[in-house]
């Protein structure tokens, strides 16, 4: 028998599908915060939720998908998911992202970051 997909599974999986469909439904910004907010909620693999991360910012900035900027959100979900995961750096990690967040001048901390 075929195992029953995770939840983290069934997202990223969701998460694809959209991306497939060649801009007929584009995933947006807040579409990739919920996938990472997924990472740090039911999985400990935060490298996935970076991932979620480079992946928006590489969307963006080379124009192939405009509804995929990064905001504060998108950080802090990060930050959270370094936070609750058992990563040997993740305090180093997370203020990594912070500051990287920072370096965005269109960008400001959230008051839960």
């Amino acid at each position: 028998p075929t195992p029953t997909p995770t939840p983290t599974q069934r997202a990223e999986a969701l998460l694809q599908q959209m991306e497939l469909l060649n801009g007929k439904v584009k995933p947006t910004t807040a579409t990739y915060n919920a996938m990472m907010d997924v990472w740090a909620k039911h999985g400990n693999n935060v490298s996935r939720a970076e991932a979620v991360l480079r992946r928006m910012q590489h969307l963006y900035t080379s124009g192939e998908n405009t509804e995929a900027r990064p905001n504060a959100l998108s950080y802090s979900s990060l930050i959270n998911a370094y936070a609750k995961s058992k990563h040997r750096n993740a305090a180093l990690q997370a203020e990594k992202i912070f500051k990287e967040q920072e370096q965005d001048s269109n960008i400001r901390p959230v008051t839960q970051t």
